[in-house]
């Protein structure tokens, strides 16, 4: 058998490894929306990445599964799952910012929160992306541009985050 000197994996390669399975067994359309990546420590939340044509794959995700019946999600799940891998590397909050900034999404995050099917891998990983977030203080430094931005006063969401209430967070935001 041949040894090879390597060098260690990076925390990034394992960190993606340790998702793997997580991400396999999810049988939801949403299973697909897992979003995390370290951010720069020196990048303010107006400049956290997410190209143009990413903002307009998420307001697809979320029409999509948010107004589509079970034929529409089950014909479409490749797409939503291959859109949902392209969009993985957008900080949680800047994914959210990009949704509740938005008027036309709104009632479809409500749908997403009111169905079973819809909620529960949506809010297992994005419970999944805030809490890698919140380990590396990648949260509470952009809560108030965050809240700027999709206009609802910190005080009223940040309980959930800090309860890591997620589908109340989710609830409070789309019917703020």
């Amino acid at each position: 058998m041949l040894s090879y000197d390597l060098p260690p994996p990076s925390s990034h390669y394992v960190e993606i490894m340790a998702t793997l399975p997580a991400f396999y067994k999810g049988t939801s359309l949403l299973a697909a929306i897992k979003i995390h990546k370290d951010a720069p420590s020196n990048v303010s939340y107006a400049d956290l990445p997410a190209k143009k044509e990413d903002v307009q794959k998420i307001y697809y995700l979320i029409t999509t599964t948010g107004g589509g019946s079970w034929k529409k999600l089950w014909s479409d799940r490749k797409r939503l799952y291959k859109i949902g891998d392209e969009i993985r590397y957008i900080h949680p909050l800047k994914f959210l910012g990009i949704i509740y900034s938005n008027n036309d999404l709104k009632p479809h995050m409500l749908s997403i929160v009111d169905h079973y099917f819809k909620r529960t891998n949506f809010i297992k990983d994005l419970a999944s992306a805030m809490e890698l977030e919140l380990s590396r203080n990648n949260i509470d430094k952009y809560l108030d541009d965050f809240s700027e931005h999709i206009k609802v006063p910190k005080e009223i969401f940040s309980p959930y985050i800090q309860r890591k209430d997620w589908a109340g967070l989710l609830r409070t935001l789309a019917e703020y």
